[in-house]
């Protein structure tokens, strides 16, 4: 099973520290919303299957849980404003397994997911999630290639 797409970020700098992030979950209308910080984490609840559905390849189900920006020094995390914004739906596959996980045993493991990278102005991100269920931030175009160069990272 190859990483499947989850979405795509892409950054704005309004200001110092203050960036508009366009986040386009796969399949789902384009979210806009202001982070604070020096890089965007997006965070996701993930199940894994069980046996046979894991062996018919089936992928990871996950649900976006929220995406927020962060700090890159842990004191300016203390003391700075923070940006956290619910990615939640009302009703998904995972609400439904967990109440029902005690008559459908379909859920190898069930956890906690994020990936995050620098809020750089003009980039833009591609975020999969991998076969064991975990997410993958990576630069979607090779302009974003050279800002994470430039910046460091």
């Amino acid at each position: 099973i190859e990483d499947q797409p989850v979405a795509v970020i892409a950054l704005k700098q309004l200001a110092p520290q203050r960036f508009q992030a366009t986040l386009v979950p796969t399949g789902q209308p384009a979210i806009e919303r202001e982070l604070l910080g020096d890089e965007w984490q997006l965070d996701a609840r993930v199940i894994r299957w069980q046996l046979p559905a894991a062996l018919a390849g089936l992928p990871p189900v996950y649900r976006l849980e929220r995406l927020s920006g962060r700090y890159s020094d842990p004191q300016d995390e203390i003391g700075k404003p923070r940006s956290v914004h619910d990615l939640r739906q009302r009703w998904d596959f995972w609400m439904m397994q967990q109440r029902y996980a005690d008559l459908v045993r379909l859920a190898d493991a069930r956890w906690g997911s994020a990936a995050y990278l620098p809020m750089l102005d003009g980039a833009t991100y591609r975020v999969t999630i991998d076969p064991r269920g975990g997410l993958v931030a990576k630069p979607a175009d090779e302009k974003t290639e050279g800002l994470l160069r430039e910046s460091g990272w």
